[in-house]
């Protein structure tokens, strides 16, 4: 995933976005998004 998409999801999981809702404003899969959660940061 590019970074500034990867800071999006970060960004949007921290203000307690769903991942279905995530997908719907930046495209990405799902499990993609699962992935990232997994490995954020905070």
């Amino acid at each position: 995933m590019k970074p500034h998409l990867q800071s999006t999801v970060f960004t949007l999981l921290e203000r307690n976005k769903s991942q279905r809702q995530i997908k719907r404003l930046t495209g990405i899969d799902p499990k993609t998004i699962h992935r990232s959660a997994a490995v954020s940061p905070s």
